[in-house]
């Protein structure tokens, strides 16, 4: 990724960058490091990405639920894509990522 950004337009369009490529990707191999580009952006947001959270699972085994779910949440939730690696990884990590682009503060 390179440089860190602080500027918020660029972070979403980051942000919206990986969560389209996590939408398509095809390769197995990739989600990984998709997953870790994910983390880092949500690091520069400030999102609590450092501790597992105990409602985790009710978003991992139903993830049409990230929908709803707040900034705290989606950190314990890349925590777990991080750190567990979860049976619907992909689907997880693209819904936390446009998850993420509907919450980001207006300011940083």
């Amino acid at each position: 990724m390179g440089a860190v950004m602080t500027d918020r337009s660029e972070l979403l369009l980051e942000l919206s960058h990986v969560g389209g490529q996590l939408h398509a990707c095809a390769d197995p191999q990739m989600v990984s490091s998709l997953i870790e580009e994910l983390v880092e952006i949500a690091d520069q947001l400030a999102v609590p990405t450092d501790e597992r959270r105990d409602d985790a699972p009710v978003f991992l085994e139903a993830p049409d639920k990230i929908r709803t779910a707040t900034w705290t949440q989606c950190g314990g939730l890349l925590y777990a894509l991080r750190n567990d690696a979860p049976s619907q990884s992909l689907l997880v990590a693209a819904q936390v990522a446009q998850r993420l682009i509907r919450l980001v503060p207006e300011q940083l």
